[in-house]
């Protein structure tokens, strides 16, 4: 494994603007250097939709700024690829595990800026219900190489679901799609994927 490469200070502040973006969406910003031009970040697949809205928020009020967000199914892999000195100012996991693995690699203090919950999805014409599950209908779930498959195996104990799934998905949305088109008669997702897709779960 590479040492950990120490990235030009410019790019460190890009990164604390990003942060601070990420941890107070609501509240106003100091504006970036003039120098600075681009914002390299890499998230978690979980995390597009938020991140695409404050990668466009943040370009509007700091002008001359492009932030450029490569997803990724696996936080691990991602978190592995810091730690062997790739690119990037910003590293947005999907779970705490994964970020203590790579937090020797980041220039800053990782720190927790959201939190998610896993919740059972079905299509939203379907009637089947958790104690279904339990009694062997089908359902998809998140391999465990992704963060949303990592919160599955830890609570599947817990839920009394013995069967492995039906379908293992790299991402969340897969595992809505699956739900969605039929495939599985349920899905394991976090809530915020679940709300992404709006009227076609429940």
């Amino acid at each position: 494994m590479s040492a950990p490469t120490t990235r030009p200070t410019s790019r460190v502040a890009r990164a604390t603007c990003l942060i601070a973006l990420t941890a107070l969406a609501l509240g106003g910003l100091s504006a970036c250097g003039e120098d600075e031009q681009q914002l390299q970040v890499v998230a978690a697949a979980s995390l597009r939709a938020p991140f695409t809205e404050l990668a466009e928020q943040f370009e509007d009020d700091h002008p001359g700024v492009t932030v450029d967000v490569t997803y990724s199914a696996s936080s691990a892999t991602f978190a592995q690829q810091a730690l062997d000195g790739a690119d990037g100012d910003v590293i947005a996991t999907g779970d705490t595990s994964s970020m203590a693995g790579a937090s020797d690699a980041l220039d800053g203090q990782a720190q927790i800026f959201a939190s998610d919950v896993l919740v059972m999805v079905v299509a939203s014409d379907a009637s089947t219900e958790l104690a279904d599950v339990v009694d062997g209908a089908s359902y998809a779930a998140c391999v465990t190489t992704a963060a949303c498959g990592q919160a599955w195996a830890a609570l599947q104990r817990g839920t009394g679901v013995r069967a492995e799934p039906t379908a293992l998905e790299v991402t969340g949305a897969a595992v809505v799609e699956a739900v969605t088109s039929g495939t599985v008669d349920a899905g394991f997702v976090y809530r915020s994927e679940a709300a992404a897709a709006g009227d076609a779960v429940r």
